[in-house]
């Protein structure tokens, strides 16, 4: 099982080196009827071939299963043919997506409709070379009533935050249920036209570089990591309380501290791999960590 684990952690690991990942950025769920405003945002990191490389997965309220997205037709998402550090867009209706971004371009190139009937309490999954790189949701978990829940909403990913694997709620911002109600060609709530989705949605707008909140890589070192006997060493030249957040597999925040001195006690949480964020002031930086 150790064996199977490392190799998982090295694998992971792999991918993040070669700078090729494929991250969920926003994702659109609004109560308009067919033709539906329903919207996965994808950013390309790298080149990949979404004939052969990637799987965008959806986990519905009513199916614990995933099951990968498909296009019309039975295809998979294999339309978008090979992508270059480029925004995609996996939507139900193209011409609509146009009528309500027009500053955006929506084509076959960057764009293909699937056939998913999505919800707000939906989870989303992405599989690279067949392993996860990123998710939107907790798995297996009705989303219905928790944070994450987006029924008529967006959700958004935060500049400077990138993918884990894994779901962290803190790097997300959502916007508030029925939101959208009011906004777009098809409105519920007044039975007429509201201002489009674009005067409250802006597009291609998340970058995985927030050049003015970053760590160095003089500004900050972790080790050892591995963990092997419970103490982490955090350094840094800045001043300031050091803001610790600890992560889980799934997202769960596990540990939350402020650090004064440079050890961090980890010697009561469980082996495996976290994600550590480590915040001094204006600067922030997230982490893999493994504990053994």
């Amino acid at each position: 099982m150790k064996k199977n684990y490392f190799l998982f952690t090295f694998l992971l690991l792999s991918f993040v080196s070669f700078a090729q990942n494929v991250t969920i950025t926003k994702i659109i769920e609004t109560d308009c009827s067919n033709p539906f405003i329903k919207t996965v945002e994808l950013y390309v990191t790298g080149t990949v071939d979404f004939a052969s490389d990637v799987i965008v997965n959806i986990q519905t309220n009513s199916n614990t299963d995933w099951n990968p997205l498909s296009a019309s037709g039975g295809a998979g998402l294999s339309g978008l043919g090979t992508v270059t550090d480029s925004f995609v867009y996996l939507v139900r209706d193209i011409s609509l997506m146009q009528a309500e971004f027009p500053s955006s371009t929506f084509d076959n190139t960057n764009s293909v409709v699937v056939t998913a009937s999505t919800n707000g309490d939906d989870r989303y999954q992405v599989l690279l070379n067949n392993v996860v790189v990123d998710q939107f949701g907790i798995d297996s978990e009705d989303g219905s009533g928790t944070a994450w829940e987006h029924v008529d909403a967006f959700a958004e990913r935060k500049t400077g935050t990138t993918e884990t694997g894994s779901f962290i709620i803190d790097d997300w911002t959502i916007s508030a249920n029925n939101f959208l109600d009011d906004y777009g060609i098809c409105v519920k709530s007044s039975g007429v036209t509201g201002a489009l989705l674009e005067t409250v949605i802006t597009l291609g707008n998340w970058s995985a570089v927030l050049s003015t909140k970053e760590f160095s890589k003089a500004e900050l070192s972790i080790y050892p990591n591995p963990v092997n006997n419970g103490l982490v060493t955090i350094k840094s030249p800045l001043a300031g309380v050091k803001n610790i957040a600890l992560f889980d597999a799934i997202g769960r925040n596990v540990l939350k501290t402020e650090l004064t001195s440079e050890a961090l006690d980890v010697s009561e949480i469980g082996a495996g791999l976290y994600l550590l964020k480590v915040t001094i002031g204006d600067r922030s930086a997230t982490h893999k960590l493994i504990i053994n």
